[in-house]
């Protein structure tokens, strides 16, 4: 149940446990305990020793070890013996005589002298620790602190927006809070299977929900979910809540309801289920087959949290779908989907991998051999005016062009001429009041009709989208160089402008078509100059006609390499999940609770689309930045995502959330049973580490080596812990210098 500290818990006097007798340096002591009950007498409790004089010092004890046998009087005996002796009746004498010298049954016990070693964690004043002006003298005592004085300087004064993780595993009572604002220096979870990890992350993202309006103006929280442990389905623990608990039942789980304002009525709340198109067959029919399988997570999630009117939407290869409860599938034009990803407060949303990649993940996905294929990709891109910021866009449309260009006799200025009719034809349709999904649809009919010989290389959207990236960068160049055009002629231009692809600073204008930007660009040289209509018209002739003569030049293995793989990569991807779409979904993650379903029903190879997401939370973190904002993004098994001795496109991404996260608000939970097996550059950027058992010798090392919160006394301890026990260490604890050992508190579960 979740605890605010309060420095005043506690009234009772701290009780004598022994004595001090040598003080090696600064931070090193020892001292002897007479108590046997002490609860001093573990590795990991706290302890104060204080001077006759009233100085008083916390120290961390290390370790526990018995030197020399010295006698005791058993106190339970003691007392028999004084009853005995103030009776009346004599007949007992025999009884005291026996309680005095037998054996067995004597006053006296014998035991060893308890030495504790000590570490000196800081000298106390007040609820704050500071660094000694002196090391504290032998003789000094050795007390079990009071209650109130260790909760003011374990808590640190966090109050009520301190995340509760649990309470120390030896000081009882003791509640360790964690500070929000310093978790933005990212934070490590590491421990073997069955140590308790997933409990801890649990209760961890729990409480940052539950609070997070206390210490966070804006952002969300974004969990990756491999085992399904999180949303409940298809596994629930026996005895433990699913993470949705924490949000659509938080006072049944002892939140505090006066903090809840933030999940329960302002977060959208968002499952995003990756999964690889190439995984469940070309056809309309198999993408249908596969989207009902959603109705069923839906379904089980609408029965346990009485959800009305929940939805799925999901993106396939032949259109977007809405999903029921029931698992009926219908289709729902790009404008209703854009509406569902704005407006809905839940939804369970399929997305394959999107249109734009960066070209690591084009390289990678292509499973290329030739040393030429990244140099080339980006030629081609690149003259295409669709390459900024290390991204190519639509790969679907640029593998088509690439392998339309393999071909000896490529006419460019046909393949131009025919879009811009599509795009006129766009512009009528609309005009005269047809809708722009119906527009599109006979666009795309005109398109495939005038390029008879190359219409199965023709994906409709992504040719269009291709054309309107490089035409938008052309209007966005003559914004900035023509003067004295009127109002309408500069509103249309911003428009075409708008559709330009900048993820590190802009936004593409929700809901834009590429035909759209076609039409308005085809129907601006009634305002604008004869030269700028020739611009805007030819730039996708000269475009297409430079990405023919780059490929002519190289050699036909090169050639057929580039369109090979380019076409593999095509097979993993959308074309109705374009760049808008795709940056809506990533807004609505940032800003609300979403759990990264990677379970069934996702399915194929999603490690992609994992990174993917990652640097698209990134990219849009930086665009809406704002002081409050405050993002957290849990990633479960990080070893397979950053693996040491590993190049892949998800470690580049996670090493620049990890280095550079900070400054735009955004906090990196890594969560991995192997810390040995992760990227030690991805490991070292965690300044808090919550570390629960590990008994694997490589893991430890791994740990040693990666994460500078830890010590070799630390890790040394690990094997040792108890399920649920976690060492805490590092910026997020309130008083860093204390390494708090934790007994986590689980998430107990709703009743169904």
């Amino acid at each position: 149940m979740s605890q605010e500290a309060s420095p005043q818990q506690g009234s009772a006097e701290p009780s004598f446990a022994g004595f001090l007798v040598e003080a090696e340096s600064y931070t090193e002591a020892r001292a002897v305990v007479y108590t046997t009950e002490s609860t001093l007498l573990r590795y990991g409790a706290l302890a104060l020793v204080e001077e006759p004089g009233g100085r008083k010092y916390l120290a961390l004890v290390r370790d526990v070890s018995e030197r020399s046998m010295m006698p005791s009087i058993d106190q339970e005996r003691l007392r028999e013996v004084t009853r005995i002796v103030t009776s009346s009746t004599f007949q007992d004498a025999r009884k005291v005589l026996e309680l005095l010298f037998s054996p067995s049954q004597s006053l006296i016990r014998w035991h060893g002298v308890r030495e504790l070693q000590l570490r000196i964690l800081g000298e106390i004043e007040g609820n704050k620790l500071v660094l000694p002006a002196r090391p504290p003298r032998p003789s000094a005592l050795v007390l079990e602190p009071e209650p109130g004085l260790l909760q003011g300087i374990v808590s640190g004064g966090l109050g009520a927006q301190g995340l509760y993780l649990g309470q120390l595993a030896y000081n009882p009572g003791i509640s360790v809070l964690l500070d929000p604002e310093k978790l933005t220096m990212h934070l490590a979870i590491v421990g073997q299977t069955g140590s308790g990890k997933t409990e801890t992350v649990k209760r961890l993202v729990a409480e940052y929900m539950w609070r997070k309006p206390l210490f966070s103006t804006s952002g969300g929280v974004i969990v990756f979910d491999i085992a399904g442990e999180y949303t409940g389905y298809p596994y629930t623990g026996p005895t433990t809540a699913p993470l949705l608990d924490a949000v659509f039942a938080p006072e049944a789980l002892g939140a505090n309801t006066d903090s809840l304002s933030w999940i329960k009525r302002k977060a959208r709340k968002t499952i995003l289920v990756p999964y690889d198109l190439a995984s469940i067959g070309f056809r309309a029919v198999a993408e249908k087959t596969y989207f009902s399988e959603l109705g069923d997570l839906l379904s089980r999630l609408t029965k346990r949290y009485g959800l009305v009117g929940a939805k799925a939407l999901a993106y396939g290869r032949h259109s977007i779908y809405l999903v029921d409860p029931g698992g009926h599938v219908q289709q729902v034009t790009r404008s209703q989907a854009a509406n569902i990803i704005a407006n809905e407060d839940f939804l369970i949303v399929a997305a394959p991998l999107p249109s734009s990649l960066g070209v690591e993940e084009v390289e990678e996905l292509s499973r290329s051999t030739s040393v030429a294929f990244r140099d080339l990709a980006e030629s081609v891109a690149d003259v295409l005016g669709v390459l900024e910021v290390a991204v190519i866009n639509e790969v679907k449309g640029l593998a088509d062009l690439v392998s339309l260009l393999r071909r000896s006799q490529v006419d460019a200025t046909k393949l131009a001429t025919s879009l811009i009719s599509a795009a006129r034809k766009y512009e009528s349709l609309v005009e005269s009041g047809t809708s722009p999904e119906q527009a599109e649809g006979n666009a795309c009919r005109e398109l495939r009709a005038s390029l008879r010989e190359y219409a199965r290389f023709v994906d409709c959207w992504a040719w269009a989208s291709l054309a309107a990236y490089m035409v938008a960068g052309e209007a966005d160049e003559l914004l900035s160089s023509l003067s004295g055009i009127d109002e309408e002629t500069r509103r249309r231009l911003e428009r075409i402008a708008s559709y330009h692809p900048a993820p590190s600073n802009t936004v593409n204008e929700p809901g834009i078509s590429p035909w759209e930007v076609l039409g308005l660009a085809t129907s601006v040289d009634q305002e604008v100059e004869k030269h700028t209509r020739r611009r805007l018209t030819n730039v996708v002739r000269e475009g297409f006609e430079r990405a023919a003569t780059i490929m002519k030049e190289q050699q036909w293995q090169t050639r057929s390499s580039l369109a090979r793989g380019l076409s593999r990569v095509a097979r993993h991807v959308s074309p109705f999940l374009d760049a808008s779409h795709y940056r809506l979904l990533a807004e609505r993650l940032i800003d609300g609770f979403s759990i990264v379903h990677l379970a069934p029903p996702s399915r194929g190879d999603t490690d992609h689309a994992v990174a993917r997401l990652i640097a698209e939370a990134f990219s849009a973190s930086l665009a809406r930045y704002e002081p409050g904002r405050r993002t957290l993004i849990v990633v479960e098994e990080a070893h397979n995502l950053a693996p040491a001795g590993a190049e892949k496109a998800s470690k580049h991404m996670l090493l620049r959330v990890a280095r550079e996260g900070r400054k735009w608000g955004l906090s990196l939970v890594l969560v991995t049973q192997r810390p040995g097996f992760i990227d030690p550059g991805v490991l070292s950027q965690a300044a808090t580490l919550i570390a629960l058992r590990i008994t694997n010798p490589d893991d430890i090392a791994g740990l040693r080596r990666g994460s500078e919160s830890t010590s070799q006394e630390l890790v040394e301890r690990l094997p040792d812990l108890e399920q649920g026990q976690a060492i805490v260490a590092g910026m997020a604890v309130p008083e860093r210098r204390i390494p708090l050992l934790v007994k986590v508190e689980k998430l107990w579960p709703k009743q169904p």
